[in-house]
């Protein structure tokens, strides 16, 4: 007798322009083999077919000059007093960078987002009229917090083994502190 299988299909609609069909897999699977099929749907084939359709969208909405003047505006406005709270820094902010840096060390995210991000910044960065705009204007602002004393204030850590005083804690977290030669 020939054994009948049944095969299992996820139905997506997050595109509102067509409906995407999946193939998970065929009955009898064991519910973490599915779980992990959905999963990889969800990370990869969504990324490489919804995703691209939503990235495209918000892209046109965020550069629309209008959008940018109203709706942009007030979001860039309720964002910085989100991340300039305290309480979201100690709690949220702590998640979020975590969050954040376990993505970026994927190396699925290092070959397809990262890379595209990576060429994107580096088109960005050797336009002539970048350097001249936005780049003068970060460099600018970049060099006046970086001599502000309260900034320094604020940034600068002491070793405890070696006594050194810097300014700015990368130098700090690779070189001193735990990792300190004279530790």
């Amino acid at each position: 007798m020939k054994q009948k299988y049944h095969y299992t299909y996820l139905i997506s609609d997050l595109n509102p322009n067509s409906y995407v069909l999946y193939y998970i897999g065929v009955s009898g699977m064991s519910a973490e083999s599915v779980k992990k099929r959905l999963q990889t749907i969800n990370e990869s084939e969504w990324r490489m077919l919804t995703g691209k359709a939503c990235n495209e969208k918000h892209s046109r909405t965020i550069n629309n000059q209008h959008w940018k003047e109203t709706v942009g505006e007030v979001k860039k406005q309720k964002y910085k007093n989100t991340i300039n709270n305290p309480l979201w820094q100690s709690t949220i902010g702590i998640e979020k960078r975590e969050k954040i840096s376990k993505a970026r060390l994927d190396p699925l995210w290092k070959e397809t987002t990262g890379k595209e991000f990576s060429r994107k910044q580096k088109i960005t960065k050797s336009d002539p009229l970048w350097k001249e705009t936005t780049g003068k204007e970060r460099i600018k602002k970049k060099l006046e917090t970086e001599n502000n004393p309260n900034w320094i204030k604020d940034n600068s850590f002491t070793c405890p083994h070696c006594l050194k005083t810097m300014v700015g804690k990368g130098n700090y977290s690779r070189w001193h502190g735990d990792n300190c030669r004279h530790n």
